[in-house]
C-alpha cells in the first residue's frame, strides 16, 4: 500500500457553476467527512489525484494550510459519459 502526498487548499464557495471553473483550471472539488468533525471543503489538483487515486486503498497525506490530515478515499464520483 502506497503512501501519498497532496497539497489542498480550502474552497469557501460551493456550486456546480465554481465547481465547473474549478475544473477548467485543472482542479477538483472535494470534501473531507471525518467522525465528530465537521466537513472540510476542499479543492485539489487533479493531475495529483488521479494519480493518488490509482492505487486503491491507499493512504493520502493531506497537507491543508500547513495542517497535515491522512485520508483513505471511501467514494469517487465520475462522469458515465465522459469517464472524468
Amino acid at each position: 500500500m502506497a503512501n501519498y502526498q497532496l497539497t489542498v487548499e480550502p474552497r469557501t464557495e460551493t456550486g456546480k457553476s465554481y465547481a465547473r471553473k474549478l475544473r477548467a483550471t485543472q482542479k477538483i472539488p472535494a470534501i473531507i467527512y471525518g467522525s465528530g468533525n465537521p466537513a472540510i471543503n476542499i479543492e485539489v489538483g487533479s493531475r495529483d489525484a488521479e494519480r493518488a487515486l490509482s492505487a486503491s486503498g491507499s493512504l493520502i497525506n493531506l497537507d491543508l494550510a500547513g495542517d497535515s490530515k491522512t485520508v483513505i478515499v471511501k467514494d469517487v464520483h465520475r462522469d458515465p459519459v465522459r469517464g472524468t
